[in-house]
Parts: structure tokens; C-alpha cells; sequence
């Protein structure tokens, strides 16, 4: 089955691709899911 998802990622276009990636982002996100950056940093100081 992973394969085939590699596949499937491969033969989609690079906008589609791109708006799933940011789709995923942003739902790991709402989830809390997803330490950024700017969250490391501003707890070190």
C-alpha cells in the first residue's frame, strides 16, 4: 500500500501535491500537533 501512495505522489502535479501538503499542515497544526520554530525560541529566553 506505501508504495502505491509513492506512486500516486509522484504522477500528481506539483499543485496538487503542494495544497495536500499544506492541508496536512494546517490540520497537524489545529491539533497541536506541530511544534514551530518560533515556539522553541520564544520559550528558550
Amino acid at each position: 500500500m506505501n508504495w502505491l501512495l509513492k506512486i500516486l505522489v509522484r504522477i500528481l502535479p506539483d499543485a496538487v501535491v503542494e495544497s495536500l501538503n499544506a492541508a496536512t499542515l494546517d490540520e497537524l497544526d489545529q491539533r497541536g500537533l506541530i511544534i514551530w520554530a518560533e515556539e522553541v525560541e520564544s520559550d528558550e529566553t
